[in-house]
């Protein structure tokens, strides 16, 4: 069975072990958090929060594609995105989409770089 990549040029050059997928997941989901500071009212500091680590996220998602390493930095983030999402006590639609993000973010920054790499390539019997 054969598999459809996407050809992405600027990583053509590094190697079909190269799977950035995941990293893809978490930018999207920084500028999902980023945006949502401005979409609706947030209450005291949580729309700073959510801008300022939605753009880390992002910046480090960019970053993970390069140095694998990184994407622990992203999983920090998302375990202090869910502890100050649950540490406010009313129940807020922010505090909702914060710990959503923050389960997204750990669980894809837990995800390898050419995960299928490691292993080599398949083989059709």
């Amino acid at each position: 069975m054969t598999t459809i990549q996407p050809h992405v040029p600027w990583l053509a050059s590094r190697g079909n072990d190269v799977d950035p997928w995941p990293r893809y997941v978490n930018a999207v989901m920084g500028v999902w958090l980023f945006l949502s500071a401005f979409l609706w009212k947030h209450q005291g500091l949580q729309a700073t929060n959510a801008w300022v680590v939605g753009a880390l996220i992002f910046a480090t998602a960019i970053t993970a594609m390069s140095v694998q390493r990184a994407r622990f930095v992203n999983t920090l983030l998302a375990v202090w995105v869910f502890v100050s999402a649950i540490s406010f006590a009313v129940f807020s639609y922010t505090a909702f989409n914060n710990v959503v993000v923050a389960v997204v973010v750990f669980a894809f920054s837990l995800v390898p770089n050419g995960g299928r790499g490691r292993l080599g390539p398949r083989r059709s019997t």
